[in-house]
């Protein structure tokens, strides 16, 4: 996934874009706090590979939860964000943040397949840093 955004003023004041989406949202760099490093603009590369565990699972919960599979999802975050649009572009200032998570794909009353993950993510790019432990649901893809 790559992300490119910038900021545009939002009534009298400007949200960052990673502040938007902080804890693990699709505009943050895991394993980076919001805190530490908000900025107007943002340029971010996520790779991120996916292992079936389980494949054959289906697990039915009374037609209301049915669980199809286990996914574990190591995960790379590189990017940078900043106030100047050209320097986020400058890879010597990119964060890099890893991980590990895992996944479960499930389908809620019939509606579409949605994830359910959990991740463990931290900076690798300098000191070793906080461990940022992140959960939550969405769309699955």
């Amino acid at each position: 996934q790559v992300v490119n955004a910038f900021t545009e003023a939002l009534g009298s004041s400007e949200v960052p874009n990673q502040g938007l989406y902080s804890l693990g949202g699709s505009r943050s760099i895991r394993g980076i706090g919001v805190e530490e490093e908000l900025g107007g603009n943002i340029f971010l590369l996520r790779t991120e590979l996916r292992q079936m565990l389980y494949p054959e699972l289906d697990l039915n919960l009374l037609d209301l939860l049915v669980l199809r599979r286990i996914q574990l999802r190591p995960f790379v975050d590189t990017g940078r964000v900043d106030d100047s649009a050209g320097r986020i572009y400058d890879p010597s200032g990119f964060a890099v943040g890893v991980g590990l998570g895992f996944g479960v794909v499930y389908d809620f009353m019939g509606f579409f397949p949605s994830i359910a993950y959990m991740e463990v993510a931290t900076r690798v790019d300098r000191d070793a840093g906080d461990v940022q432990f992140l959960f939550g649901t969405r769309q699955a893809f």
